[in-house]
């Protein structure tokens, strides 16, 4: 019995022990140093300098009193020796307090101290005791707390002058006023802002001041692709301090150049009074007059409307017999049969007439890859035949101009499913202008649409 005891007693020691040095480890130790980390309670920013000058002093003699306790005793186990090092790693960099003023880094810290997320404050609190070696840096914080305006974004640079937007323009003047040349005012006044002037239309210009010019003048620079402007387009760039676009300063009696044929004759309409030359067709037009059959947007606008659509010698023979001559006879049926219904139920129903050919299909749903006809026009046509355009493919029931069928039970066709629809005023069948493998063949079978407003339109 005495020596189970024993034994047992020996046993018991040697598995304490044994324990002990499990424990004791510096493995353990150094868990524990984590665990005591991140489980510190928040504490604000002046309270972890405080903290980190206090712990640097303490430090700097509990250091001292290892090394010399290190050197006299020898004896000591290996687990007690790794914890001393872990202690005089952990106290050795001693953080030096920054004011926020003069380090933004210290700033962003003491912001992240007193966040409410727990991750947050474990992260700036590393930081504050070792920044050296972790930096903290933007990788370190979430994208939506970043400061992603950048130096340059603060503090902008000073607007350019007028005289630095106008060095690379160079231009040429024509601008008369009746049989007065008001051209050189104008050069004088572009050449101020620092603008380059030429004497002449060269290839090298960029943009032409025009007001009853020459027609060679204009022909020319549309031949070059050069813009043609009037003068507010120069005051808009003094104003503005910045160069406008030329497409919204149009010159005026654009229709004396872009069709010089058909205005020289429609210009003596006021001689026979009545009617107005217009270029686009609006609720206030009763005529579109067209050198051809050919189809163009002011042609199916006028078609839609139930508008007198006539041939241009309606205007040729009025003007020789004096006055307004019957426009059945100049009517253009050619186009199509719809041009004579649509304009006599027009008449029937007067102001209140209204199509209504799209009107109970449901909805439509443009795609940005429409072509040939842009989006915005091709939705003006839909909603002048009573159809209804949605922004969302999943609200539509047709979808126009994409060929990507990701839907299932919408319906997939070309444009020129509406304007054929518009131009025969009857709805067509859906099978011939449905997206196949040859698409291409399709695209070839169909008629093309005139962009341009080609057509004279008068009004009352």
């Amino acid at each position: 019995m005495e020596l189970t005891t024993e034994s047992l007693c020996l046993g018991k020691q040697k598995n304490l022990c044994e324990l002990s040095d499990y424990v004791s480890s510096a493995d353990v130790m150094r868990s524990q140093q984590k665990l005591l980390i991140s489980e510190t309670p928040p504490a604000t920013f002046k309270e972890v300098v405080l903290e980190s000058n206090q712990s640097n002093s303490v430090a700097t003699s509990s250091k001292t009193a290892i090394n010399s306790k290190a050197k006299s005793t020898d004896s000591n186990t290996a687990p007690q020796a790794s914890l001393n090092n872990v202690e005089g790693t952990l106290t050795q960099e001693p953080t030096t307090p920054a004011t926020t003023n003069q380090n933004p880094q210290m700033a962003r810290i003491q912001r992240d101290l007193n966040s409410p997320s727990a991750t947050v404050r474990v992260r700036a609190m590393r930081a504050l005791k070792n920044p050296n070696n972790a930096a903290y840096t933007n990788f370190d914080v979430p994208h939506e707390e970043q400061d992603i305006i950048s130096v340059e974004e603060r503090q902008p640079p000073p607007p350019p002058s007028i005289e630095e937007l106008m060095r690379d323009i160079v231009v040429y003047v024509e601008v008369r006023t009746g049989e007065d040349n008001r051209s050189e005012g104008v050069k004088k006044v572009i050449s101020q802002l620092g603008a380059r002037v030429n004497h002449k239309l060269l290839r090298g210009t960029t943009h032409v001041i025009f007001k009853d010019g020459l027609l060679s003048t204009y022909k020319k620079a549309k031949n070059w692709n050069i813009p043609v402007v009037s003068i507010l387009w120069v005051e808009a760039c003094k104003n503005k301090r910045m160069i406008c676009d030329p497409n919204e300063y149009p010159i005026s009696n654009i229709d004396r150049y872009e069709n010089p044929e058909l205005y020289d004759k429609m210009k003596a309409i006021a001689t026979l009074g009545g009617l107005q030359l217009n270029h686009c067709v609006n609720d206030h037009t009763t005529h579109v007059v067209s050198y051809e059959p050919r189809r163009t947007l002011n042609l199916l606008r006028g078609l839609i409307r139930g508008l007198w659509i006539l041939d241009y010698k309606w205007v040729v023979d009025s003007l020789k017999a004096g006055c307004w001559l019957n426009e059945e006879e100049y009517e253009l049926r050619v186009f199509s049969r719809a041009v004579e219904i649509c304009r006599t139920e027009r008449q029937a129903f007067g102001n209140t007439y209204k199509c209504e050919l799209f009107t109970d299909l449901g909805a439509f749903y443009i795609s940005s890859r429409c072509g040939p006809i842009s989006k915005e026009n091709l939705k003006e046509l839909i909603e002048l035949c009573g159809g209804k355009v949605v922004d969302h493919r999943k609200r539509a029931k047709y979808i126009l101009g994409d060929p990507h069928k990701s839907l299932e039970d919408k319906v997939y066709v070309t444009p020129f499913w509406v304007l054929d629809s518009i131009t025969q005023m009857q709805v067509m069948r859906q099978q011939k202008y449905s997206y196949a493998s040859n698409q291409n063949q399709i695209m070839k079978t169909q008629p093309q649409l005139s962009q341009a407003n080609d057509d004279a339109v008068v009004s009352t």
